[in-house]
């Protein structure tokens, strides 16, 4: 068996094998409810209610908290935290198969990713 041969086929399974990886993290859609801080700052006392709500005591800066709720049919999420200074974006909209996670950035802006 000679290996310089089979080493380009192998290059190419394996280039193949990371892009589908990479395209599984990039395209596929977002399934479950999460906060992420890239505030800079700790979050004290968030609270995230879609049809009950669960809470969590502080959030540290570049940590993400997946909340632990289902998303059993269509409604809103809505987060809330000491200091919440964007109201308006801290609600979304949610449907079961398809969540959103709550991207909080610095000075207090939250922005969604579905």
């Amino acid at each position: 068996m000679n290996v310089r041969r089979l080493l380009p086929s192998a290059a190419f399974g394996l280039s193949l094998l990371g892009l589908g990886a990479w395209a599984y993290g990039v395209f596929w859609p977002i399934t479950d409810v999460r906060v992420v801080n890239h505030s800079g700052e700790t979050l004290r006392h968030l609270r995230l209610c879609i049809h009950e709500c669960a809470g969590l005591e502080e959030l540290r800066p570049g940590r993400s908290w997946r909340v632990p709720l289902t998303i059993r049919n269509d409604g809103g999420a809505s987060l809330t935290f000491d200091g919440l200074r964007d109201e308006f974006h801290a609600n979304a909209y949610v449907t079961p198969g398809l969540g959103v996670h709550f991207v909080v950035e610095p000075g207090g802006r939250i922005r969604w990713r579905y």
